[in-house]
């Protein structure tokens, strides 16, 4: 019987520790997108609020062409776990907008150092402007950047 409650506590408090369970609050003040036209979405993009993030991204943009391309300038490394910590980088790429059950993402397809990076970011929007979440790491830390279209 000791046996049993023992395993019951462990149990209970692994499953109220894991992460669905961590409230981050990311989404906060911005509110889902109903549906948009591409051209919602083309346009230039700066650090709207960060979350438990250290980098400096002051200087951080993203831009979205309407030909598909896809700039992205002065990114700390450590957004895409690229092992040259402590630098920025400026990718290049492709993207296109996915509506997936009532949510859309940017799905982007980067070139780093003659690789692929495919990745996608969930987007909300805000006083009628989209805005990029992009989630840093382990989703247990809560650390993000959001982006806003100018």
């Amino acid at each position: 019987m000791k046996f049993k409650i023992v395993f019951s506590l462990i149990f209970f408090s692994l499953i109220f520790t894991s992460c669905y369970l961590t409230p981050c609050s990311l989404d906060k003040g911005v509110n889902k997108i109903s549906k948009k036209d591409e051209v919602f979405f083309i346009g230039f993009y700066n650090i709207e609020q960060k979350f438990n993030n250290k980098s400096d991204t002051k200087s951080s943009l993203i831009k979205i062409y309407e030909s598909g391309n896809l700039e992205i300038k002065d990114f700390p490394s450590e957004i895409f776990d690229f092992t040259d910590s402590d630098k920025k980088v400026n990718l290049n790429g492709k993207w296109k907008i996915v509506n997936s059950e009532e949510n859309y993402f940017l799905s982007v397809n980067l070139k780093y150092k003659g690789e692929n990076l495919i990745t996608s970011w969930e987007i909300f929007e805000k006083n009628n402007k989209p805005v990029i979440l992009i989630k840093i790491g382990d989703p247990d830390t809560c650390n993000a950047i959001r982006f806003i279209k100018n």
